[in-house]
């Protein structure tokens, strides 16, 4: 029978004591997250004749680019784009490209400040995922060695000489396998790590794993309040996406419906830091007390910042017109820190039957978590040689 406690006595014996993992072609992999870190691991284990199977508690891929499906269109509420900073990544976004999952977003960018709009002539070219940003990791998982299992959260995990046993909320058994990856760090549960609010992904097993708990405790995440807008009568301002500056309330906004392949007039806005962490601790303070459900609380909150909207576009658009769609969403896990002294960009334990991968190990962007992915992938597909 298989049971958690074996997990504690492997973790603190050398690898070379386990037996050694099958070749990639035998080789089984559970995947835990379906963002551009666990699909990107997941297409390059396939990729080298891996038997992958990923896991995600939600309804479809994304993590940092998650998309919202509504009535007028479809908005990015994670991250607005990406921009190459190295070699190996503008590799990586040129195969997106030419799967047709990416392209170039050409919007005029710049800076909101005073009432003033700024372009910024010298931007570097921007990434969006098509028809959304979801669309990225959905196509990474779209291969023959790949299984996406949608709507499970894997919430028990036991080791032994058999590989991985997996189970969910339910205890019902997910399968068994050789290794397992997971791209999230609240998998793990240590002290002066907080606890994940709204839903429990701790897998208690993992804390045993003296690299991944160290790693995933030094690491803190502030959260991010994203207002979605959607109007279905267009209007003009002379951006697509600007920085603001000076504000209280918002710090970003985009056009979403600027994006390749996209119509209407759809607008993401990004609060600040400030006034996302009250907002979101206010509007969990009245759901606790009220017993009302958090994302309804969360939603009356959304006029004050459709008014912060009609403020910064006044110059041009003097009276902004009721939005048809106005959501408010929380992004939870927005911005991991980098701990002080660093972070391998993946770690791999029990001789590499365990993997962690995800931008918290490198850093809060679509790049970060694709560095990760790679690195990870690297550490598996070695230990299976």
């Amino acid at each position: 029978m298989n049971i958690a406690v074996p997990l504690i006595i492997m973790a603190t014996r050398s690898a070379s004591a386990l037996s050694a993992l099958p070749a990639a072609s035998q080789c089984r992999v559970a995947v835990c997250g379906a963002g551009v870190a666990g699909a990107l691991t997941a297409r390059r284990l396939a990729e080298a004749g891996m038997s992958v199977t990923c896991f995600e508690a939600g309804r479809g891929p994304g993590g940092r680019t998650s998309s919202r499906r509504t009535d007028l269109g479809h908005f990015d509420h994670g991250a607005s784009y990406f921009a190459p900073k190295t070699e190996a990544f503008a590799r990586t976004v040129d195969e997106w490209v030419s799967a047709g999952a990416a392209a170039e977003w050409r919007g005029r960018f710049g800076t909101l400040s005073k009432g003033a709009f700024r372009l910024d002539d010298d931007a570097p070219p921007r990434y969006v995922g098509t028809p959304r940003m979801s669309a990225i990791p959905r196509h990474l998982l779209a291969h023959e060695r790949i299984t996406c299992v949608y709507g499970t959260r894997v919430k028990g995990a036991a080791f032994d000489d058999d590989g991985w046993t997996l189970r969910d909320a339910s205890g019902a058994d997910l399968g068994t396998f050789d290794a397992l990856v997971s791209s999230d760090r609240l998998m793990a549960s240590v002290a002066g790590l907080p606890a994940p609010p709204a839903v429990d992904t701790v897998l208690p097993e993992l804390n045993d794993l003296p690299t991944f708990a160290d790693a995933a405790g030094k690491v803190e995440s502030s959260r991010a309040l994203v207002l979605m807008l959607g109007f279905t009568d267009a209007f003009q301002v002379p951006f697509d996406a600007a920085l603001v500056e000076g504000d209280d309330v918002v710090s970003y906004v985009s056009r979403d419906s600027s994006k390749p392949g996209r119509s209407g007039e759809l607008w993401t806005v990004h609060a600040t830091p400030a006034y996302a962490e009250r907002t979101l601790t206010a509007a969990a303070a009245e759901a606790a007390a009220s017993g009302e459900d958090a994302r309804s609380a969360l939603q009356s909150k959304t006029p004050e910042l459709v008014a912060a909207v009609g403020r910064l576009f006044s110059p041009w658009v003097p009276e902004l017109p009721p939005p048809d769609v106005a959501v408010a969403h929380r992004w939870g896990a927005a911005f991991p820190s980098k701990p002080e002294g660093g972070t391998p960009p993946a770690i791999s334990e029990l001789g590499g039957r365990f993997v962690a991968v995800g931008d918290y190990l490198v850093g809060p962007r679509v790049e970060g978590a694709a560095a990760s992915a790679e690195a990870g992938a690297r550490l598996l597909i070695e230990a299976c040689a």
